[in-house]
């Protein structure tokens, strides 16, 4: 990554903290700086976060996803980087090596929170923690984009957030959790977050 100077602006980036069905988190050994990591990087000109997040995770992963809520931000000043966490459910694909990272693997997540670097290891904690996802709305003017709700996060198993859908948004939802099949929010259309 480019050192930006305060004076370029903030960087934006965005981080899965992805999930499979096991409950297991996905970690990436980075090649440089050799670290490991969750998947994510910096926005191109033009792209949501939440749809960073999820062409960084396959980019860096081989594993699609599916982006759920937001969990947090995240500043770094010294840095100038700006980067969004959200939480993900893995859809398809095997992981293995790409060129950003020599090892990918699915995990426990006490093995994760033992190997992720520190910079890493508060925003899967975070993940964790978190009760409910924060709304993430893109807007051009009025303009409404793309909706990512807040939802409350459900842990099946005790320990995985997952975060509960009702039955129109499991089927109109794209990929990246925006727009249904009509154009319109889930709140134009007047669906209820369990």
């Amino acid at each position: 990554m480019t050192q930006l100077t305060r004076t370029d602006g903030y960087a934006l980036g965005a981080t899965c903290v992805v999930f499979n069905g096991r409950g297991e988190v996905l970690v990436t050994e980075r090649r440089s700086p050799v670290r490991w990591e969750l998947p994510g990087g910096l926005v191109d000109p033009g792209e949501s976060l939440a749809d960073a997040a999820a062409r960084e995770a396959l980019e860096e992963t081989g594993v699609k996803v599916r982006v759920r809520g937001l969990v947090g931000v995240y500043q770094h000043p010294g840095r100038a980087i700006l980067a969004a966490v959200f939480l993900a459910d893995a859809l398809a694909g095997e992981p293995g090596p790409t060129a950003e990272a020599a090892v990918v693997e699915w995990t426990s997540v006490d093995d994760a929170l033992g190997k992720l670097h520190a910079l890493y290891q508060p925003r899967l904690r975070d993940a964790l923690a978190a009760g409910r996802s924060t709304a993430f709305r893109v807007h051009e003017g009025v303009e409404m984009l793309s909706v990512l709700p807040a939802r409350d996060l459900v842990p099946p198993t005790g320990t995985v957030p997952h975060l509960t859908r009702t039955a129109d948004e499991s089927s109109s939802e794209t990929d990246h959790g925006h727009r249904e099949s009509d154009g319109r929010t889930p709140q134009a259309n007047g669906d209820r977050l369990r």
